[in-house]
């Protein structure tokens, strides 16, 4: 028997909305298949493959949120999803970030450069925190 190990794909939307969804639901004879559903006015800010640990999410309000990735629930590609950050209804999540629990990992952001790992382990619908940026 040969183990092959499931590899999820953690999708994050502007909105604010997360799921994990298996590999195995991408599998299809057809050239193109529909990656998941969303709703109207939404898009996807982020998808994360392989397997880190955490998951940040940087919105632009210049705050973020990092968490534990398998607080995602795994759901069908068909799904729109859970909340997984906690944002005012003008905020949308904008980048999507895996990283794992002692990786340092500093990114540009918009027109800064943003210390990601600096972000607290939180749980899933957090409340974001001020971002740490990189004094230049």
């Amino acid at each position: 028997l040969e183990f092959r190990r499931v590899l999820f794909r953690s999708f994050i939307t502007e909105k604010g909305l997360g799921k994990a969804v298996s590999g195995t639901e991408f599998i299809s004879i057809k050239k193109t298949i529909a990656s998941g559903k969303l709703s109207e006015g939404d898009a996807y800010a982020g998808v994360v493959l392989g397997d880190k640990k955490h998951v940040a999410i940087l919105t632009d309000a210049g705050t973020g949120v990092r968490y534990d990735i398998s607080e995602l629930p795994v759901q069908k590609k068909t799904a729109l999803g859970v909340k997984a950050v906690k944002m005012a209804a003008n905020t949308r999540a904008k980048a999507v970030y895996a990283l794992d629990p002692k990786e340092e990992l500093s990114v540009s952001f918009e027109t800064r450069t943003v210390l990601v790992s600096a972000l607290k382990n939180r749980k899933k619908d957090a409340k974001p925190e001020k971002l740490t940026y990189v004094s230049e």
